[in-house]
């Protein structure tokens, strides 16, 4: 809780006080509507469907999956663009 309190006035004191965001002007129906909601939706899904695979695999498997997600990410990272190095040559 004292990091999301942190992480709000941080955000809150580089936004409005020092300006190094700019803001829109204002937040319309259609733009949340079409941008927010969607992200908002499939995070909450997101961590509906991974808290419940704790009901029904084994903490074993649960531990293997968590250690295979980086390697998901790289193969279809290297899938999606054809080459395993980024822009910046790393």
């Amino acid at each position: 809780m004292i990091h999301m309190s942190f992480c709000s006035f941080l955000a809150y004191l580089l936004v409005k006080v020092l300006k190094v965001v700019e803001l829109p002007s204002t937040m319309t129906r259609d733009l949340y509507l079409k941008f927010v909601v969607p992200i908002r939706a499939l995070y909450s899904l997101s961590l509906w469907f991974s808290n419940s695979t704790y009901i029904y695999l084994s903490v074993s498997f649960i531990q293997m999956l968590k250690a295979l997600i980086p390697v998901a990410v790289y193969s279809i990272g290297v899938l999606n663009t054809g080459r395993s190095e980024n822009k910046w040559g790393l």
